[in-house]
């Protein structure tokens, strides 16, 4: 009975810090991407003029 209450509070902290990892992930892939846009969009903007 110990052993299975071990394995699945293991089990159960491994899906936590992958799901940890993947959302921290995903969301340095996004502000990434923005601050790759930004500049992008500020040089257009200065160059249209507006």
């Amino acid at each position: 009975m110990l052993a299975l209450v071990i394995a699945v509070s293991v089990v159960g902290f491994a899906l936590l810090g992958w799901f940890d990892w993947s959302a921290r992930r995903r969301v340095r892939s996004v502000r990434a991407a923005d601050v790759e846009h930004f500049p992008y969009a500020t040089f257009h903007t200065e160059e249209d003029g507006q």
